[in-house]
């Protein structure tokens, strides 16, 4: 369904293009988020890319098209204008050189990116499935990110494991304050949930998991009316 939204939204734009002889930037867009830029071929070959969006976009839908060294060239051209994609652009770049088999410039690109602009899925991706073996380099900046746990963060998973523990404890215990008890296992299963969910960034499994990212906040407001 929502493919055919995505289709619809680039035939209707298209269609406008075509009316006035150009393809727009939304047009562009909606074939990049639609995973349609095979349909838009001819008309991007045609499409005045002058924007740093409607470069990247263009670039995206060259690539997957097909024609790497197209798009390496508009890439390269966002990268140099700075205007706020050009991280993306070296990542999108890096994939290209890949692609073309140009490794130790795929790793440049990579590497000169800052570590916050990287992630685990991006440097899984299977373009660079040949950087790991070939370039130390590579490897080193894959495992920088690789999800895994150090002291403090296995500490801090203890706690929200002994949090779950004592939650379900107060949870299935009977005593004469079993009312109160419930709320405040209520409150703990909450902290050790909204803890789970930092753990997973700190960890960088978020990457794996991305729905842990938005199941803390409203948990935050169980804290007041359970005590």
């Amino acid at each position: 369904m929502k493919n055919r939204i995505f289709v619809t939204a680039i035939f209707t734009l298209h269609w406008f293009g075509a009316a006035f002889g150009q393809m727009g930037a939304e047009a562009l867009q909606a074939a990049v988020q639609g995973q349609a830029c095979a349909q838009i071929a001819d008309e991007l070959h045609r499409a005045a890319l002058n924007s740093e969006a409607m470069k990247f976009d263009g670039a995206v839908c060259f690539y997957r098209n097909g024609e790497v060294e197209r798009a390496l060239g508009l890439f390269t051209e966002v990268r140099r204008m700075e205007a706020g994609k050009q991280h993306l652009a070296a990542f999108w770049s890096a994939k290209c050189h890949a692609t073309l088999g140009q490794d130790s410039l795929a790793v440049a690109s990579l590497v000169a990116m800052p570590a916050a602009t990287l992630n685990i899925r991006m440097l899984s991706q299977k373009e660079f499935d040949g950087l790991s073996a070939g370039s130390a380099a590579f490897a080193k900046l894959k495992a920088a990110h690789s999800p895994g746990f150090d002291v403090w963060t296995g500490l801090l998973a203890a706690i929200a494991g002994l949090g779950y523990l004592i939650s379900l404890a107060l949870f299935l215990g009977k005593t004469r304050f079993s009312a109160g008890a419930k709320w405040l296992a209520l409150t703990m299963l909450a902290f050790a949930l909204i803890l789970t969910a930092y753990l997973s960034i700190w960890t960088n499994y978020v990457y794996f998991y991305p729905y842990l990212q938005n199941t803390w906040q409203p948990l935050t407001l169980l804290v007041g009316p359970s005590l």
